[in-house]
């Protein structure tokens, strides 16, 4: 078997495990944690990792031996033991009022601040609790020597007239009045505006908005003329179109059902109303043909029933197609299906196209 290998120390090359082997114990090692060198210099360099620089001994790992000795925290030094730090830590300044020790008179002078009352200048510890004699402005952030100072102080804050908050500036009151007390519609202030707003301005069920005045509510939400009910803008000319046009007639009627009732004709089965008997006896024919089912060729009434069989019956889709000639009697406006007015009726394209063509044709009349 072939023998390659790289020394990792010298990174020689060798084919012969001989040779490797005595080449590796050639390398000076390190008696403390047996690492391999490519020289004797580089093996003394190394061993001042394992020197302690305070016993001036030997040790592998350096850091456990290292505990045996104290360090000191501020300035980074190292000891022989307790006492040679004891002795070491009376060098460093330390406060009066808290004795902690600091590395340098200067952080000594800095960390006095922290003792000094803002008030009566005098030095504490701990300075919160001697802070609690005095008063403090949670407005402008500032301290007083008694509540006596505080009181004649906070009087200089401006007052919110309605809620009685008190503010830092009369800019942060102004934000507050326009923001809680004052009416988005007539601009004046409240203490409760919501309970103004509910009392005094018109709000309309429908959209769920309130209006500045009954002249703003009527001009959002003019009134249709059949009916007198009143809608959004954008609903009116929808409204009419469901509730009070008669595509039959093209006309628009207050009582549409009741119109329907007296002019036209109603088939219970196919829930549709027809101009006439004739309109009827010819959409009835060509419509209850599509309603057949391809599979079994059983008759249905509606494409509803006409599905939920084909799904049911056959676990297969109905594959019902609007005929040209039913769409033709839809689209004149001779046969109107209650189906027309779902929401349903919106994802079959042909029925959408026969609402729009209706929908159009109204418009105009509407208008």
């Amino acid at each position: 078997m072939d023998f390659k290998q790289f020394c990792k120390i010298c990174d020689r090359y060798f084919t012969d495990l001989d040779q490797y082997s005595e080449h590796i114990q050639s390398h000076p090692k390190c008696k403390y944690c047996k690492e391999g060198f490519s020289s004797e210099k580089k093996l003394r360099i190394h061993l001042k990792n394992h020197e302690c620089s305070l016993c001036h001994s030997y040790f592998h790992p350096i850091s456990e031996h290292m505990i045996q000795h104290s360090f000191c925290n501020l300035c980074k030094k190292w000891f022989l033991d307790e006492e040679e730090y004891n002795e070491h830590l009376l060098e460093h300044p330390q406060c009066e009022y808290c004795k902690n020790r600091f590395n340098l008179e200067t952080d000594l002078q800095l960390h006095r601040k922290t003792h000094k009352c803002p008030v009566c200048h005098s030095y504490f510890h701990p300075i919160s609790e001697h802070m609690k004699q005095h008063s403090y402005c949670n407005l402008c952030a500032k301290w007083f020597f008694g509540e006596k100072e505080y009181d004649e102080h906070i009087i200089e804050h401006p007052q919110c007239e309605y809620c009685k908050t008190l503010f830092s500036t009369h800019i942060h009151l102004r934000n507050h009045m326009d923001s809680t007390h004052k009416c988005r519609f007539c601009h004046r202030y409240f203490k409760d505006v919501r309970l103004h707003i509910r009392e005094e301005h018109p709000y309309c069920p429908t959209c769920k908005k309130y209006f500045s005045n009954m002249d703003q509510y009527v001009e959002k939400h003019p009134k249709c003329k059949y009916c007198s009910e009143r809608f959004e803008v954008d609903y009116i000319k929808p409204h009419i179109f469901n509730s009070h046009y008669c595509p039959l007639c093209n006309d628009f009627f207050c009582q549409l059902d009741q119109h329907l009732k007296s002019n036209h004709f109603y088939s219970d089965k196919l829930k549709a109303w027809y101009l006439n008997e004739e309109v009827f006896s010819e959409f009835e024919k060509d419509y209850f043909e599509l309603l057949k089912c391809n599979v079994c060729g059983t008759q249905l009434y509606s494409l509803k029933n006409l599905k939920k069989h084909c799904q049911k019956k056959h676990n297969a889709p109905c594959g019902f197609k609007w005929s040209p000639s039913v769409l033709g009697h839809l689209i004149k406006g001779h046969v109107y299906l209650k189906s027309q007015q779902g929401m349903s009726s919106l994802f079959d394209t042909d029925m959408r196209n026969v609402r729009i063509c209706l929908y159009i044709k109204a418009s105009k009349k509407i208008e």
